[in-house]
């Protein structure tokens, strides 16, 4: 799983592991709706780490709430 970055003037792709050794403050965005995420690391309950939308898109097929559509997120970082 990755996202993307700003770094030295472009939109950077990178993976989770490195995601999570940044700051947190340090602003990332989904590959696919370019929505701000953020990195969760892996929880006791088995479940792997992850990248978690801001505010939920229904049309990122990436997030948990896909409604079939994609679409760009209204709040998409550019």
């Amino acid at each position: 799983m990755n996202c993307e970055i700003y770094a030295f003037d472009k939109w950077q792709e990178i993976d989770i592991d490195t995601a999570l050794r940044m700051h947190k403050d340090r602003m990332m965005r989904c590959i696919v709706c370019h929505g701000r995420v953020y990195p969760h690391s892996e929880g006791t309950n088995s479940q792997k780490a992850h990248f978690e939308h801001k505010d939920a898109h229904g049309g990122c097929s990436l997030g948990n709430s896909f409604n079939g559509h994609r679409s760009r997120h209204p709040r998409a970082l550019t």
